[in-house]
């Protein structure tokens, strides 16, 4: 994955992300230009255009790019940050071999474009030589392991799904250069012509690598990749998570994919001391790596060569950084043009030194005292989620005091971890990008060795501070709030509680819901899969589950695209509860006051508007039906029209009356939790 790639998946985005094995960065979708057209901006009949339909006549999309948002705009002010923080470590001549020297190295090394593009390609020589070099099948599963050469087989050191306490080494499907699988199986012209593309830019890639026929290899890549994206597989949301990841040690992973030499991939990689394993996306992993057998061996060295290429097309010299940046702008493919060498080297130190600069910015723009302001509106989201579980009438005690226990193990993780990782000793060459990268892998690939001869360290924090995200980790019951997040219009400490309530607060309780949403209540305050749920209750949260899914399968945001109720249900279940529970707190916050009327604006009105501005967003079509298609989100014109329909205080707010196109009828309006 290449930094832009990379910034796509996970920069910039807002709400749950579950880390490690349970994964997917979010990344809100807006209306498109389409959707925006003549559309009303009456409270009750578009509330998302009421709320933020200003902001979209006034708003561009950056030269280059599918799509603009509240949090992309977060992104860019935070770059620029990071940017100035960098510069005046660079003028302290930072002690050799400092942390703070490895930092200032790898950014001049990707601010060095001149000895980027004079090195060419003698950087990648030694894993060329060595692709060449692959002359067995035994030679082809060992390249698999080795640092820096792409794989069919995901390596990932996570926390064991039944034992939270200790780590495993999990296994999942990977091998794509397009980002899912339904690039390569969906039907129709669009999907076609991205296909085609592709195969044009994969045989760009080949003939800037020298090879005779680029055209003929970049058929053969293709047809390979289109294998492995048959072999990989969709989570069903309707397969309990115990079924979906599968514990075994060494012997039942030889005898779940046998004909793979698993002691040798897993030594070559580092892992050979590894003896817990988990397999996740179903049968994937076991197809993808019978295709070493059934392929020949050419192919996959030419897909070993080309994504040595595309994987790493940032750090090598422009004439392989445009065919990605052309490719990817004919197919809506969010990753702008290429950008400022400044803004390419702050992307190269979040992705690869994120937490060591992450320690830096919040040293310089997030005082302590807002950490304690965030915690406290935590302890009152979780509070009024707890009252909100006593009066469930659908809920028996047994399973209610279980989500108790749940909600009161829950760890919030704010802001930034205590003690940043030491980069000590990693010593890095300005004039070297390419190895310096390696350098990094390298030193991450020690500590993940470590973690599986250790318990899970629960302070670890796996994104940097500076990301514009919130996270809750299945696995460790854990919600994850970034510094970069907790900055205005999220979170202003100089706000009033309406807008820090239906700002940040929605978010803060959109992470508490995922514990308890579709997924996250198949596991219990340990983050252990468990079903802690009685017969009865379990029936009647499904029951509710189904009439939100149908709610959201009504939602078409393009004139023959509809929302996926199943595949979002999730999101949606913590988008509603979370806003639910974040105005039961703003609520509870006011003391039994009235709020004030600012600018015209009641203390809810503004909540409810804080809460829609959040998603403001702006894509084009292309990308607006790629999202619709692969995201497990609804867009975001139904991240605020589908949420607050439902909810009673909004009506009162703005007056919406039977007639307006948002109403519903009281018996209509979902309540899960």
């Amino acid at each position: 994955m290449n930094l832009h790639q990379l910034r796509g998946a996970c920069f910039g985005a807002i709400a749950a992300c579950a880390l490690a094995s349970l994964s997917g960065c979010d990344n809100p979708r807006a209306a498109s230009a389409e959707t925006a057209a003549g559309s009303t901006r009456e409270a009750g009949d578009n509330f998302y255009f009421h709320a933020n339909g200003d902001w979209v006549d006034s708003t561009n999309l950056p030269a280059g790019s599918s799509s603009q948002s509240l949090t992309a705009e977060l992104y860019s002010a935070t770059e620029k940050d990071i940017r100035s923080i960098v510069e005046e470590l660079k003028a302290s001549n930072p002690e050799p071999g400092s942390t703070a020297a490895a930092i200032t190295a790898l950014y001049d090394s990707f601010m060095d474009t001149d000895a980027v593009d004079a090195r060419g390609m003698d950087p990648l020589k030694p894993h060329l030589d060595e692709i060449k070099a692959i002359a067995s099948r035994e030679d082809l599963v060992r390249a698999f392991g080795h640092m820096g050469l792409a794989s069919p087989v995901s390596l990932t050191v996570d926390a064991h799904p039944t034992h939270t306490e200790s780590t495993a080494l999990w296994l999942g499907q990977s091998g794509l250069g397009l980002d899912h699988r339904n690039y390569y199986l969906a039907l129709g012209m669009d999907a076609e012509a991205t296909r085609r593309d592709y195969r044009e830019y994969i045989a760009q890639m080949m003939s800037l690598l020298g090879y005779p026929d680029p055209k003929a290899s970049a058929g053969r890549i293709f047809s390979l990749e289109r294998k492995i994206a048959t072999a990989h597989r969709e989570d069903d949301p309707n397969k309990p998570v115990r079924d979906i990841y599968q514990p075994m040690d060494l012997a039942g992973l030889e005898a779940y994919a046998p004909g793979f030499d698993w002691p040798m991939f897993l030594e070559e990689a580092g892992f050979g001391g590894a003896k817990s394993f988990v397999i996740s996306n179903g049968t994937a992993v076991r197809d993808c790596v019978k295709l070493t057998s059934q392929v020949p061996l050419e192919d996959w060295k030419e897909w070993l060569a080309f994504h040595l290429v595309h994987d790493y097309a940032d750090l090598l010299p422009a004439e392989f950084q445009e065919p990605w940046y052309t490719f990817a702008g004919d197919n809506g493919l969010d990753v702008g043009e290429p950008s400022d060498d400044w803004r390419v080297a702050v992307e190269g130190l979040n992705t690869y030194m994120g937490e060591a600069v992450g320690a830096l910015y919040v040293q310089k723009r997030f005082p302590p005292e807002h950490k304690a302001m965030v915690a406290d509106m935590v302890a009152n989201i979780r509070t009024a989620f707890a009252e909100r579980l006593d009066t469930l009438d659908w809920m028996d005690d047994a399973t209610r005091a279980e989500a108790r226990a749940k909600l009161t193990a829950m760890e919030a993780l704010i802001a930034y971890p205590e003690a940043p990782r030491d980069y000590t000793g990693l010593v890095l060459d300005k004039g070297k990008l390419f190895e310096n990268v390696e350098a990094i892998y390298a030193f991450d690939s020690k500590r993940d060795i470590e973690d599986l001869s250790r318990n899970v360290d629960r302070a670890r924090w796996n994104v940097p501070p500076q990301t514009v995200n919130a996270f809750y980790t299945p696995l460790s019951n854990q919600l994850v709030l970034p510094a970069a997040i907790l900055q205005p219009p999220f979170f202003d400490p100089k706000a009033d509680a309406a807008d820090n309530y239906g700002g940040i607060g929605a978010v803060i309780g959109h992470e508490i819901i995922h514990g308890f949403d579709d997924t996250g209540r198949q596991m219990d305050e340990k983050g252990a899969t468990r079903n802690w749920w009685t017969p009865e209750t379990d029936k009647r949260f499904i029951a509710k589950a189904k009439k939100l899914r149908e709610q959201y399968n009504s939602y078409c945001p393009l004139w023959d695209k509809c929302i996926d109720g199943r595949a979002t249900l999730g999101e949606n279940i913590a988008d509603l509860a979370g806003l639910e529970i974040a105005y039961a707190a703003y609520k509870a916050s006011l003391k039994g006051q009235e709020a004030p009327v600012i600018d015209g604006k009641t203390g809810d009105q503004r909540f409810f508007l804080a809460y829609a501005k959040q998603y403001r967003e702006k894509s084009s079509r292309a990308y607006a039906e790629d999202e619709l298609s692969g995201n497990t989100h609804s867009p975001s014109i139904y991240r605020v029209n589908g949420v607050v329909r439902n909810m009673d205080a909004w009506y009162t707010a703005f007056d919406v009356l039977p007639g307006e196109k948002l109403y519903l009828k009281p018996e209509d309006r979902i309540r899960i939790w």
